[in-house]
């Protein structure tokens, strides 16, 4: 899936840039923001295409969690999943892990949680981050590198469902299954395969389609930072 974005182009914009900013990172971090936040609805709406099309159930595209099990994270830290009575302990502290406004007053009527793959969450996750590569220092001055990066996709938001496999809650987390969503995967649950699901990419088609005017985004913020920061320096700031 095509995740991230960093500018590649707009050479010359950058070099202008330069010249009257000493915080270039920033001003091209802003611009990703400026040129992929008008995507965000589109590819919501991709994403509800997706989970809604065909005949394959989504709650095959969420992972079956086991209580208690140690995952990874990218930074080498390992955590543990939390247990069913735990994530319940969790819902009862704060509601908003139960989902949205309605979900939170089932829950609190009767104890009942969202279903795997009935959730929305990831269509609801979907959001821009945009951020300057970090500045390093030079001669004791911390200097900006002109570079950033952004991403357009789910995000990290949390709440927690019930696994109609197991019957135990499950801690829903989009970032988790959205690759089993796009891709196409087996469906194995507890060592069993019960046959493939059709990948629907809801990331590549949109940034195909809008790639032109995102560009055109990027560079309009970018013109508009040199213009400000020209006008900075001509006033002595």
């Amino acid at each position: 899936m095509p995740n991230n974005i960093t500018i590649r182009g707009h050479k010359e914009l950058i070099e202008a840039l330069k010249l009257v900013s000493t915080r270039v990172g920033s001003a091209l971090s802003a611009a990703i923001r400026d040129g992929l936040t008008p995507v965000v609805p589109a590819m919501r709406a991709a994403v509800i295409a997706a989970v809604s099309g065909g005949k394959q159930s989504t709650k095959h595209w969420s992972t079956s969690e086991t209580d208690y099990k140690i995952r990874t994270l990218r930074s080498g830290k390992k955590v543990r999943t939390l247990s069913s009575a735990e994530l319940i302990k969790a819902v009862k502290d704060d509601p908003r892990k139960a989902g949205g406004a309605k979900q939170r007053r089932q829950f609190q009527a009767d104890g009942s949680l969202a279903v795997v793959g009935k959730t929305g969450m990831l269509a609801k996750s979907i959001a821009v981050k945009a951020k300057a590569k970090r500045a390093k220092k030079e001669g004791g001055k911390r200097v900006s590198q002109n570079a950033a990066s952004g991403w357009l996709g789910p995000s990290n938001i949390e709440m927690v469902a019930v696994n109609t496999w197991t019957g135990k809650p499950q801690l829903v987390v989009p970032t988790r299954y959205s690759h089993l969503v796009n891709n196409s995967h087996k469906i194995v649950i507890r060592g069993r395969t019960y046959g493939m699901t059709k990948g629907r990419d809801f990331m590549g088609p949109v940034y195909q389609q809008h790639s032109k005017a995102i560009e055109e985004r990027i560079a309009n913020r970018l013109k508009h930072e040199i213009a400000a920061a020209a006008t900075s320096v001509r006033k002595g700031r």
